[in-house]
């Protein structure tokens, strides 16, 4: 297969090229790329997706007689040798014999009728030339006529474009009072809105007067308030300072007084703490008394046999000067903290 093909202008610059969607000329020149020296297509379903066309882009090609298709799937191109003329030494068959030789006998088919044509043409002219001669004869006729009536007919024609002139003068003339006429109506209906403007605008003149009057007395009320509202104002600005002075005061004293309550709090808690020490001081000075005067029962009761120690090894002379120095100390020390307490 050929690498390089050629496409003619005469039959892709045509209306009926161009009137084709771009997807079905696309196609057009992809199929022609893919043709062989003949023309035959034998793949065109692979080609529309290899180029994403739509299944109508080729029936396009085909309703409008650019592509011809066969039954066993190949295609044709029907203007391939308007595109491409290929030279005998490069020329390559086409595989596909048997559409080429269907695609022949369409062709000679087509001639045959067209010769026949042609034929059944020329015998019709031949079977009459009476009705030629008769026409020329006709002809002629007409032709003096018309040299006759020439004359009259542009004395006519005169006449007919001068009552025409005039009627279009007429006409124009008429257009011309029409349009002074409607003119004039617009420029009446103009002048009575300007006068009802006039109006409407002196009477809205004097109702803006009217406003003006009433705002200017409100406007001089509102500055009598004004002023009244300033001097309240610097009354209670006043007020206010002398209230933030009160106020500072006060905040003052609540502080020397909220001092004063925490020294007393202190003193009170100091007053407590010494209460409580001087509470466990007599009460340890009564335990100590207490002490002392069990020391001193326990010596009167071995002087006096009533106690029995029970040892035999220690001297009871010793043991009874030990108790009553602890009783002495013990009683000494008791009084010393009762008199502390």
């Amino acid at each position: 297969m050929a690498k390089k093909r050629m496409f003619s202008l005469k039959i892709v610059d045509t209306d009926e090229f161009l009137d084709m969607p771009p997807t079905t000329q696309n196609l057009y020149f992809h199929l022609c790329m893919r043709a062989d020296d003949d023309g035959f297509v034998s793949n065109p379903k692979k080609i529309m997706k290899i180029v994403n066309s739509a299944t109508d882009d080729i029936k396009v090609l085909i309703g409008k007689k650019f592509v011809i298709p066969f039954e066993s799937g190949v295609c044709v191109i029907k203007h391939w040798k308007i595109h491409n003329l290929i030279r005998k030494d490069r020329y390559t068959e086409t595989e596909y014999k048997k559409e080429k030789k269907l695609l022949t006998e369409q062709i000679e088919k087509k001639e045959r009728r067209i010769k026949q044509t042609e034929k059944k043409l020329e015998e019709y002219h031949d079977g009459f030339p009476e009705m030629e001669r008769q026409r020329e004869t006709y002809e002629e006729l007409l032709a003096k006529y018309k040299i006759q009536l020439t004359d009259k007919q542009q004395q006519l024609i005169d006449i007919e474009s001068r009552i025409q002139l005039l009627n279009e003068t007429v006409r124009a003339l008429d257009d011309q009072v029409q349009s002074k006429q409607s003119m004039i109506d617009a420029y009446d209906k103009r002048i009575e809105e300007l006068r009802q403007d006039i109006e409407t605008s002196s009477t809205e003149n004097i109702e803006r007067e009217q406003r003006l009057n009433a705002l200017t007395e409100k406007l001089q009320h509102m500055a009598i308030e004004h002023d009244k509202l300033i001097k309240a104002k610097e009354s209670i600005e006043s007020s206010t300072h002398n209230s933030r002075i009160v106020l500072q005061q006060l905040k003052e004293e609540l502080d020397n007084q909220e001092k004063e309550i925490r020294d007393k709090e202190s003193r009170i808690h100091r007053l407590e703490v010494l209460s409580a020490i001087y509470r466990a001081s007599k009460f340890f000075g009564g335990i100590l008394i207490g002490v002392g005067i069990f020391f001193v029962i326990w010596v009167v009761g071995i002087f006096f046999n009533v106690i029995d120690l029970g040892v035999i090894n220690v001297n009871t002379f010793l043991i009874v000067i030990f108790l009553i120095v602890a009783a002495i100390l013990s009683i000494v020390s008791g009084f010393f903290h009762l008199e502390k307490s």
